[in-house]
């Protein structure tokens, strides 16, 4: 029965291809229009009959079903009643699998929701990424100078670059690693962040120097007690506000030229910190 239901699924199914390549041809257009649509239903009821007598077949074999019998070949089990017994382990088998596939797919999903959290907590802000753009290409610049005025005028140029940039002097939710952590006898402590290979944001580190720009951070301040359990090599969002000057635009503390386009240190005194887990 399943072969003759097969013929014709076969049959309809060339039925429905000639009357569709017909329906292109003017002269046996008429007919194909009536043709094409009747061979389609014939087609889908003898695919339903054709699925209805092969599952039958397999019934009468002892299976439940046809696709329980192949399930069974599958499994190289040609007799039902062996297969009846080890049915329940292949299904069990088979809903492990699913399982495992689902419980892979959550993984998958979660790391990557949080390996998209972890970077959105390292995104720089846009202003520090400008500021930082500023800073290389006046570096680039300054390496690119033939003779002593045309390095120093990389300077100026990286001043006008940074205020363009930055016309505020206070800035919010930087993202940087602790560079360096100090401590005087009187318990002041010393910070500095590095927010780019060769670009440090720092306190002063002595009392003297920093009398006039108070970025030494005092004890029993909010800052003192967030900087204490920080280490060499944190990752930390933190706050603050530099020092206007005309020569780079902001305070820079690293005493040369050089040392002032190649690594330059800008004063900053912080307000705020805290770790990125």
């Amino acid at each position: 029965m399943s072969l003759l239901w097969f013929y014709l699924v076969a049959l309809s199914g060339l039925c429905v291809v000639a009357s569709s390549i017909a329906l292109v041809f003017q002269k046996w257009r008429p007919r194909a229009i009536w043709i094409a649509p009747g061979s389609f239903i014939a087609l889908i009821g003898f695919l339903i009959l054709f699925q209805k007598s092969v599952d039958d077949d397999a019934r009468l074999m002892g299976f439940l079903n046809n696709a329980d019998f192949h399930a069974a070949v599958d499994a190289g089990v040609s007799d039902p009643s062996v297969w009846k017994s080890r049915r329940a382990v292949a299904t069990r088998t088979e809903e492990e699998r699913r399982v495992e596939a689902e419980r892979l797919r959550q993984t998958h999903v979660q790391a990557e929701a949080s390996r998209a959290r972890r970077e959105e907590q390292l995104a720089p802000p846009a202003i520090q990424l400008e500021f930082t753009a500023a800073v290389e290409r006046g570096r680039e610049q300054y390496k690119a100078g033939q003779n002593d005025i045309q390095r120093s005028a990389a300077r100026s140029a990286r001043a006008e670059a940074i205020c363009a940039a930055m016309p505020s002097p206070r800035f919010d939710d930087w993202i940087g690693k602790v560079h360096e952590l100090s401590a005087n006898r009187d318990g002041d402590r010393g910070l500095a962040i590095k927010i780019a290979d060769g670009l440090i944001l720092k306190t002063w580190n002595n009392f003297f120097a920093d009398m006039r720009s108070q970025t030494l951070i005092k004890p029993n301040t909010l800052m003192h007690q967030r900087i204490l359990g920080l280490k060499i090599g944190d990752v930390v969002r933190f706050s603050g506000q530099m020092f206007p000057e005309p020569s780079n635009c902001y305070r820079e503390i690293s005493g040369t030229l050089d040392s002032s386009l190649q690594e330059p240190q800008f004063l900053v005194r912080f307000s705020d910190i805290y770790p990125v887990n």
